[in-house]
């Protein structure tokens, strides 16, 4: 009686394949809310982010990409902000 035949008997890696078969790919996503100290205009805080904390940020090992999201001024809004700038990783 002949042996069952599987898919697997089929399959045949190069081992550049099987390490890529088996390496896992894990990408994380951080998202940090920002808020200015007191005393800072908008200005003052949005080119210090920019200026300081783009750069250090931009040297993370493997980081892929860094985006910063301003916040924008509404007028006549009623609420005050929860935070001045969002930063994705």
């Amino acid at each position: 009686m002949a042996s069952p035949v599987g898919v697997a008997d089929y399959l045949t890696y190069s081992e550049s394949e099987e390490a890529d078969r088996t390496a896992w790919r894990i990408m994380f996503k951080l998202v940090y809310c920002s808020s200015k100290e007191a005393g800072l205009t908008d200005e003052e805080f949005f080119r210090y982010w920019e200026s300081v904390h783009g750069p250090i940020g931009a040297r993370i090992p493997r980081l892929r990409k860094l985006v910063q999201n301003h916040r924008l001024t509404v007028p006549r809004d009623r609420y005050t902000p929860d935070y001045d700038g969002m930063a994705e990783l």
